[in-house]
């Protein structure tokens, strides 16, 4: 999957090539002869997928694996409800590093379970003699939610891996491009990219130079009227104030016959 800038935009796009993927591989049971795996970093990104939620389960019969990513059980919970367990639940393999969520990480000290220990107590009287010991037992985390956090941190480089039906084993964090066992499987993000392929019938065309344009020429009209007046042009700056418009003159009335 591309990397987290790019979600936003090809979410959607993401959410049917899977959906459809995976409902080619589970539409009949015919598993290939090598199993399918399908990396589904920051799953949670493309939001609540029932085709994942129902591959869980039944996808290892078809021949295909699922390895996904989450950041904390949160996530998880908030998308699948009363299902997100399953996801730890059938993995054959857990993978747990660089915690920063402490529900989390109590979450992993649970799963871990816990171990019995002796506690020893001390009665005293109010002048400070003692009474007696108490001998007793409890139970405490295996590994406590703090532990988790410190020893399998990101500066650690160390990872807290729980393979089904065996003991919990700690191992050291080694990232894909530095394990010898998968180069030339993937492509070097940090290397400079190749130049880009030109197609042989386009290959003769790399030396040939553009074709010449044709010179430009400007074509004036043949008349260009009168001459501009003196002290300007054509294009004269100064306006030109406007003239009022001419009095029209009214012949007097005969105002005689009004006279007494």
């Amino acid at each position: 999957m591309p990397v987290r800038s790019k979600f936003p935009n090809f979410s959607r796009w993401l959410r049917l090539v899977l959906t459809s993927a995976l409902d080619e591989m589970t539409d009949t049971l015919n598993p290939p002869p090598l199993p399918v795996c399908f990396m589904l970093d920051e799953l949670a990104t493309l939001g609540k997928l029932t085709v994942v939620e129902n591959a869980v389960g039944l996808a290892a019969g078809y021949g295909v694996q699922l390895v996904y990513v989450f950041q904390d059980v949160a996530q998880m919970q908030d998308l699948y409800k009363g299902r997100w367990s399953s996801f730890i639940g059938n993995a054959g393999v857990r993978v747990v590093f660089n915690l920063d969520d402490l529900d989390t990480a109590k979450y992993w000290s649970e799963f871990l379970g816990g171990t019995l220990t002796e506690t020893r107590g001390r009665q005293e009287d109010i002048y400070g003699l003692s009474k007696g010991d108490n001998v007793g037992e409890a139970m405490r985390p295996l590994v406590p939610p703090d532990k988790i956090m410190m020893e399998y941190a990101s500066a650690s480089g160390k990872m807290l891996v729980l393979v089904q039906g065996q003991h919990p084993m700690t191992t050291d964090r080694v990232a894909y491009f530095d394990d010898r066992n998968f180069d030339g499987l993937w492509d070097d993000p940090r290397a400079p990219l190749p130049p880009p392929q030109i197609p042989p019938r386009y290959a003769g065309l790399r030396d040939q130079s553009p074709p010449s344009a044709p010179p430009l020429r400007l074509v004036l009209p043949v008349d260009w009227g009168p001459p501009p007046p003196p002290g300007g042009g054509y294009f004269n700056s100064t306006p030109t104030p406007p003239q009022a418009a001419p009095e029209e003159e009214y012949p007097e009335e005969d105002n005689s016959r009004f006279d007494t």
